[in-house]
């Protein structure tokens, strides 16, 4: 019989063989080519000797649209949690790669009702992310961020409340390329603070829009 040590180790080993076997080692893909996304200007008939390795950045540009669920403190001992809808801008380039992306965000909250209380929100987010084609026409990404977001939280009879917080990023995400030039998905972002413990967490799941060029 396996002790609960030994059964957690060996689910987590298989997790770990199931998600990199997903995750297209030895798969038949080998990028952008294979998706049917050729690099802006490139001819893959050409050389390699005439090609820069200007030519394989590529430049994204996209909106998102996000529901979140927050979980903030409002006075000592007594948090709100609920969910709240918003919006990100992003922008992104290749790190002279098909898999390795630096991604700049920005995301808002227009003030809503959770609880006993209102809450507003704004921030911004640098994440780098790993890419890869899994399928045809079909990629998965994950990978780690920072960010900052400022909140405003108004309570009935009490004062206003604004503070900003820290966080950590963590995204995992998948998008289906309609063309060369567009992809759609989703993306699912965990927030956990830097500092205090009472500071604001949450996680968003958001649907991508996204142009490439």
């Amino acid at each position: 019989m396996l002790t609960g040590s030994k059964a957690c180790h060996r689910i987590f080993f298989s997790f770990a063989l199931i998600f990199t076997s997903s995750w297209g080692f030895g798969a038949p893909y080998s990028g952008y080519d294979d998706l049917r996304i050729p690099y802006p200007g490139v001819s893959y008939e050409n050389s390699q000797d005439e090609l820069s390795i200007f030519d394989e950045v590529r430049l994204h540009a996209g909106v998102a649209l996000l529901n979140s669920f927050q979980d903030f403190q409002i006075s000592p001992g007594i948090r709100e949690r609920g969910g709240i809808k918003g919006f990100d801008l992003n922008f992104g380039a290749d790190l002279f790669s098909e898999n390795w992306i630096a991604e700049g965000h920005v995301v808002g909250y227009p003030e809503s009702n959770m609880g006993r209380s209102r809450l507003a929100s704004s921030g911004f987010e640098l994440r780098l992310l790993y890419d890869k084609p899994i399928l045809t026409a079909l990629t998965l990404h994950g990978g780690l961020g920072v960010g900052s977001r400022s909140y405003s939280v108004k309570i009935a009879g009490s004062p206003d409340q604004s503070f900003n917080s820290a966080c950590t990023v963590l995204a995992f995400g998948g998008e289906y390329w309609i063309t060369g030039q567009a992809s759609a998905g989703i993306e699912l972002t965990n927030h956990l603070p830097m500092a205090s413990g009472d500071d604001p967490t949450s996680m968003d799941l958001g649907m991508k829009f996204t142009g490439h060029f």
